[in-house]
């Protein structure tokens, strides 16, 4: 449920081109990950990170915080690792979480 709310939080945070629909979808997500652990979940871990690892990219540039864009990197890094040792989607989500430091495209 928490994943669905922050994927929709993403979606309006995106078209409104405000920030408080993304620091929602930021805290969905960081509630998602209070349940799925990466020892339990791994992959599910993964992608939640890869999509809170995109909403702080995007809140990043909208308010030129390169505090927030360091905290997406760091995300990146998580999932990467977890998706790089399951070799299953490392090339797809590579090239998707390459995409942290281009800015987003404009509402």
């Amino acid at each position: 449920m928490q994943m669905r709310l922050g994927s929709g939080f993403a979606r309006l945070g995106e078209h409104e081109g405000e920030t408080e629909r993304l620091e929602e979808a930021v805290d969905a997500y960081r509630a998602v990950l209070q349940k799925f652990t990466c020892d339990r979940v791994p992959g599910n871990w993964a992608h939640t990170q890869n999509n809170l690892r995109s909403a702080l990219r995007k809140n990043a540039w909208r308010r030129e915080s390169i505090g927030l864009l360091q905290k997406a990197r760091s995300h990146k890094s998580s999932a990467l690792e977890v998706f790089e040792a399951a070799e299953a989607y490392a090339e797809i989500s590579r090239r998707s979480l390459m995409q942290t430091d281009a800015p987003p495209a404009p509402p």
